[in-house]
C-alpha cells in the first residue's frame, strides 16, 4: 500500500475523548501528526462525521480541537486491518 501522509507521524498513547452528538467516547492517542491522528477506540463514529477531540497530554497540556473521521476500521482481529478505531484529519 502506498504511503499518503505528508507529514511526519509521531507514535505515542496518550488519553483521548471523542464528543458527538451521540455522546462523549474514552479513546487512546496511537499516532499522531500536525494534519491529523489515529484514535483507538472500541466504537469510531462514521467516516467523514465531525467531532470534538480532546488529547490530554502528559505534561498537562490539553489539545481540544474539530477534527474530521477520514477512515475507521471497526474491530480487533487477526489479519491486517488493525485495532479497532480512526484515523482523523484535524479541521484547525
Amino acid at each position: 500500500m502506498e504511503e499518503r501522509r505528508f507529514r511526519e507521524r509521531y507514535e505515542l498513547r496518550y488519553p483521548a475523548k471523542i464528543e458527538t452528538l451521540q455522546g462523549i467516547f474514552d479513546g487512546e492517542t496511537i499516532n499522531l501528526s500536525v494534519e491529523g491522528a489515529f484514535i483507538y477506540c472500541q466504537e469510531p463514529i462514521a467516516i467523514k462525521e465531525t467531532a470534538t477531540l480532546i488529547i490530554n497530554f502528559p505534561d498537562g497540556f490539553i489539545m481540544d480541537t474539530f477534527a474530521e473521521v477520514v477512515w475507521s476500521t471497526a474491530s480487533e482481529s487477526d489479519d491486517d486491518t488493525g485495532p479497532p478505531g480512526m484515523g482523523v484529519r484535524f479541521l484547525w
